[in-house]
């Protein structure tokens, strides 16, 4: 949704998404969804219409994409490339630590900075906000 006039729209560090999630969802899939971080299509084939399961199978997927496209990129660097390499390679594990034990503790919050892009859609069709856009009125 579009800002109002007058009023900036905060940046959000971290989307946190687990207000928009029911309980009966998170306790069905959070297993599977921890599972996912290491084998991003594991939920996604056991539970592909669970929201929870979907927002962890597109943070995980963010994390592999963005781990492939850091070491493509890092490794045209020379001398310097391999360190950044693995100094990328690191932040990429902690990601996926940190998103195993949020998805085990059956909360949803994203990558940080990247968490908001969407490849996987986890919203449920009509729902067009999340946090750090406008709601609706009711």
């Amino acid at each position: 949704m579009m800002a109002k006039k007058g009023r900036k729209r905060r940046f959000v560090w971290v989307l946190d998404f687990t207000e928009f999630l029911t309980p009966q969802d998170v306790k069905k899939t959070k297993v599977l969804s921890a599972v996912g971080y290491f084998l991003f299509f594991v939920p996604f084939v056991f539970h592909g219409d669970s929201q929870y399961a979907r927002f962890h199978v597109n943070q995980s997927f963010l994390n592999l994409l963005m781990s492939t496209l850091g070491i493509v990129l890092l490794g045209m660097i020379p001398y310097i490339g391999p360190y950044l390499i693995l100094l990328q390679l690191t932040l990429s594990l902690i990601w996926a630590v940190r998103g195993f034990i949020l998805a085990l503790q059956g909360k949803a919050k994203g990558i940080p900075l990247v968490g908001r892009l969407t490849i996987f859609a986890y919203r449920y069709p009509g729902q067009t906000y999340a946090p750090g856009d406008d709601y609706p009125e009711l």
